[in-house]
């Protein structure tokens, strides 16, 4: 193989790249509905709908706006590492497989911990809620 073949990019890597953005976008919506939950149970906010259309159209974007690019490189990042290190297919899914669901669920906690401590505020006095954070919340603040 020349050092030309190697620098390009195969359609696999286009598609990796994609999914990993449809990841971000799956992502971004399950911390969105996470802190959703979180506020609905504080009965923190004016109302549900009104919760909803703040997440979706203030935060939503910004989230997708990093978690979009971090996972449409990660994910061909990752395979193109893989394939380097191992030339069996199964030794390379056990090498990114773990990575990438450890990139997805370490950046989906993060995200839904800042998430929360920019929507949600100390000033707000949730009465069920000790902190603004339901009982379940697993986290603390950052």
């Amino acid at each position: 193989m020349t050092g030309q073949e190697q620098t390009r990019f195969r359609p696999s890597d286009v598609l990796l790249a994609v999914l990993g953005t449809l990841v971000a976008v799956v992502v971004g919506f399950l911390v969105i509905r996470q802190v959703l939950i979180a506020m609905e149970e504080c009965e923190i906010g004016i109302n549900a709908s009104a919760n909803f259309g703040h997440l979706l159209f203030f935060r939503l974007p910004i989230l997708l706006l990093v978690l979009g690019p971090v996972f449409g490189l990660a994910f061909p990042l990752m395979v193109a590492l893989a394939r380097r290190l191992s030339g069996n297919a199964a030794l390379r899914a056990l090498i990114y497989v773990p990575v990438l669901a450890a990139l997805v669920l370490g950046l989906g906690w993060a995200a839904t911990l800042v998430v929360m401590d920019v929507t949600v505020s100390d000033d707000y006095p949730a009465l069920n809620c000790p902190g603004n954070r339901p009982p379940w919340w697993p986290w603390g603040r950052i």
